[in-house]
């Protein structure tokens, strides 16, 4: 979050599962700080996972089997389709 603070960014990707917070709980932290950032969850689990993200929480959902190239045109397709707002990057 401390990085999000301090850079721009149009895209959060995250992992469902974590030691300490799932990415649920993540996702809607920063949502409520930045609203308009996408967000995208990673997991192992089965796509029927999603149901358990709250409505608008969720841009995306990649499942880790699909690999790099599937992520990379999801973070893609959702930094194309944000209003244009001069240099943007993929970090």
């Amino acid at each position: 979050m401390e990085y999000l603070s301090e850079n721009e960014c149009d895209v959060f990707v995250t992992d469902f599962e974590m030691p300490e917070l799932n990415g649920i709980e993540v996702l809607s932290k920063v949502r409520d700080q930045w609203p308009t950032m996408r967000r995208v969850i990673l997991s192992g689990k089965p796509a029927d996972h999603v149901d358990c993200a709250p409505e608008n929480l969720v841009q995306a959902w990649v499942r880790k089997a699909w690999g790099a190239d599937e992520l990379i045109a999801v973070v893609e397709d959702l930094v194309a389709a944000r209003p244009a707002r001069g240099h943007q990057r993929i970090v």
